[in-house]
């Protein structure tokens, strides 16, 4: 049998948050363990609970708010938050706290359960806009160098490049290629021949390497700096 999502609801608003906890309980792959009204009560039943998803519909504060998200990813849940009111730069820090995806509260039922299927296989989920502007972010925020890693879309580097300017190995360069294609951990688990708190443990590793905080800061620094096509050309050295 297999293992249901499990997901903590938060809403300001009862028969919001009854009617999300119908709709997604009523997937036989989705299991609703907690629900609040309360937003002190987040994190606490994050704790007991566990679950892999949270999803968020709370008229908070924009600094409390940003603290809710990063208390959730340190914790290793995945939040979504139902939100109309935050802009775009605001979509890129809330990212960059752990927030793994924004939808509209004036969402359809169908993107409500797609959206929180996607983010606990350990995907993203926001608009084209806040990827580019999160992209713009990366760019931007580059530190100055003597000598600059690599030029904006200056093309692939080679796997002794990427070693030496990352310190990655070619078996963590091969997870950055996996994930900016798209994977999530379940598939990219498989696709290695390795469990899911494997593929964690090396995403860990390589974001402490980078400077990243998260699985879309991967992807587009990745793309940034040339590292998911170095990957392309062919030879038979071993992963390591």
């Amino acid at each position: 049998m297999s293992v249901r999502l499990s997901v903590l609801l938060a809403s300001d608003f009862p028969i919001l948050r009854d009617s999300m906890t119908n709709l997604l309980g009523a997937e036989p792959e989705l299991e609703v363990v907690a629900t609040t009204d309360v937003q002190d009560d987040v994190l606490n039943l994050a704790q007991a609970h566990s679950p892999r998803v949270a999803v968020l519909d709370l008229s908070v504060e924009w600094a409390h708010l940003c603290e809710l998200v990063a208390g959730l990813s340190a914790q290793n849940v995945s939040p979504l938050l139902m939100n109309d009111r935050v802009d775009e730069a605001q979509v890129v820090e809330l990212l960059r706290q752990g927030a793994c995806g924004i939808i509209p509260r004036r969402t359809t039922p169908d993107i409500l359960r797609k959206s929180v299927r996607a983010i606990g296989s350990g995907e993203i989920w926001i608009t084209r806009r806040a990827i580019t502007k999160l992209l713009e972010k990366v760019q931007g925020s580059e530190p100055q160098r003597e000598t600059p890693i690599v030029a904006p879309a200056a093309g692939p580097i080679t796997l002794e490049q990427a070693r030496n300017r990352f310190n990655l190995t070619r078996r963590e360069l091969q997870m950055v290629q996996a994930l900016a294609e798209g994977m999530s951990n379940k598939d990219i688990a498989s696709d290695f021949g390795i469990s899911e708190s494997t593929v964690k443990h090396h995403l860990t590793s390589i974001f402490d390497k980078v400077g990243v905080h998260s699985r879309l800061e991967l992807a587009t620094f990745a793309a940034y700096h040339g590292l998911v096509a170095s990957l392309l050309s062919t030879d038979s050295q071993p992963a390591v």
